[in-house]
């Protein structure tokens, strides 16, 4: 028969109640087992780290937002650029592709690298996903309520101006 017996504060081991020999040293102090002066500190963090889900298993979601920024960037700055390029009146096409793509796949790829601890790319991503919601919101709701150039003006100039310094 065996029994367990503590040999000192930190260390617990199984004796042989026939010859009281160490078998199996025991030390369960910073989180590791030592079996024959050998650590199994990566057992451990398997058992322990089962349930979650590893950075192996998503995907890098940075191009998922570098092009939902870029292709509306590109849709914007084309308008932007007045009617030598594209009819004005087509205008409108820029909101849709502002408001889900460039803001909620934005939005989202941010919130994937949350997931994946990146920091900046969480801010960034989650920030302009942001961005681009609320610019389609702007133009569709505050803009049309706006009587005057002067005001649409002064508006849009603050509005932009925030994210310019947010930017920088």
């Amino acid at each position: 028969m065996s029994h367990l017996s503590t040999s000192s504060p930190e260390t617990e081991s199984f004796i042989s109640q026939s010859n009281k020999t160490t078998v199996i040293p025991i030390n369960d102090s910073n989180n590791s087992i030592i079996i024959s002066d050998e650590k199994f500190e990566r057992l451990l963090d398997r058992i322990n780290n089962s349930n979650e889900i590893t950075k192996s298993q998503i995907a890098n979601p940075g191009a998922l937002g570098l092009a939902g920024f870029a292709l509306t960037t590109f849709i914007l700055s084309v308008f932007n650029a007045g009617e030598y390029l594209i009819n004005i009146k087509l205008e409108p096409v820029v909101l849709p592709v502002a408001l889900f793509y460039g803001g909620l796949a934005q939005l989202l790829a941010g919130m994937w690298e949350f997931k994946l601890n990146n920091i900046f790319g969480a801010t960034a991503f989650t920030s302009y996903g942001a961005f681009w919601m609320s610019f389609a919101g702007y133009v569709h709701i505050i803009l049309p309520k706006l009587k005057h150039i002067a005001n649409i003006k002064k508006a849009t100039g603050l509005f932009l101006l925030a994210w310019f310094i947010f930017t920088l």
